[in-house]
């Protein structure tokens, strides 16, 4: 596999980025004849949809761009072992970040009425409708298909995307010497790809956090568990609104919630993606002396 490797990551770079709009007119096209249009099928169908969409799309791009990115599709993992302490601040960082994308979403309003965006928002609406219509914790067979569905399954297949063929991909082109445009310009690739602008900055935040994470870590489970629990949280909060809740919400502007919030939440997010590097590099370094120990265990003993 390593022999089809590229050597030049812009090439590498420009067939993860076609992949991906060859994935999306794949799905676009066959839609209609296989009878995939979302909007006209029962909760089954619409389940259907949305993993054939998923695996479509970002696993599709996946499996025809890390062959030229890494020439095996292991190395998508990271070069740096996880750890339980990782996943556990991972979670913590998401929740840190929540008053940072709530401000970022009322910017995001700020910005929707200043250039008057508001058509193209009611146009788009249809994409959180029928996220809203997946949600279903009716029986334990709906709610474990949900999760699998809504959460785990576009956690894992986007930052593999995302996160482990663009910004890895951006990285190798900038030669690792600008990471932070790296992580900004995949977060915004990240969020422009789900075509909601209402949400664009909130998502885009997501992307910065999930990318520095990535930078941080160097792991993709660590970015896959917190992009996964963003999308619990959020699969969470639908399930116990009801849609009066829901319709209110989408009528009234975003409220300012004030500049104390956001700053708290910036520097406990910074902390905490500063103290899981901490952790990282402490068991990886641990892992690697109990590798060396062995080693020399076995060459003394043999």
């Amino acid at each position: 596999m390593g022999l089809f490797k590229l050597q030049t990551p812009r090439l590498a770079l420009t067939i993860a980025f076609l992949s991906l709009i060859v994935c999306m007119f794949v799905v676009a096209i066959v839609s209609i004849p296989l009878g995939l249009d979302p909007y006209k099928q029962d909760y089954i169908g619409l389940l259907s949809s949305q993993i054939i969409s998923s695996v479509v799309i970002f696993g599709g791009a996946v499996m025809i761009s890390v062959v030229p990115m890494y020439g095996n599709i292991k190395r998508i993992q990271g070069n740096r072992p996880a750890s339980a302490p990782s996943f556990l601040l991972a979670i913590m960082i998401i929740l840190a970040c929540e008053p940072l994308t709530e401000w970022a979403y009322y910017v995001n309003s700020m910005i929707v009425d200043t250039f008057d965006l508001h058509s193209i928002v009611k146009a788009e609406e249809n994409v959180s409708e029928f996220t809203a219509k997946l949600i279903d914790f009716s029986s334990p067979t709906r709610i474990i298909s949900t999760i699998l569905v809504i959460v785990v399954l576009p956690a894992i297949l986007e930052e593999a995307y995302f996160r482990g063929i663009v910004q890895k991909g951006m990285c190798k082109v900038l030669n690792n010497q600008n990471n932070i445009l790296a992580v900004l310009l995949s977060a915004a690739i990240f969020s422009l790809v789900h075509g909601e602008t209402a949400m664009f900055l909130p998502r885009m935040i997501l992307g910065i956090v999930l990318g520095a994470l990535y930078v941080r870590t160097h792991n993709i489970w660590t970015c896959i568990t917190a992009h996964a629990a963003n999308n619990l949280i959020a699969v969470i909060t639908i399930a116990i609104a009801d849609t009066t809740v829901l319709e209110a919400l989408q009528n009234q502007p975003a409220e300012n919630p004030g500049p104390l919030y956001p700053i708290l939440s910036l520097i406990g997010t910074s902390l905490l993606l500063m103290f899981i590097r901490l952790t990282h590099t402490h068991n990886t370094s641990k892992k690697i002396s109990e590798r060396i120990r062995k080693s020399i265990d076995n060459d003394l003993f043999e």
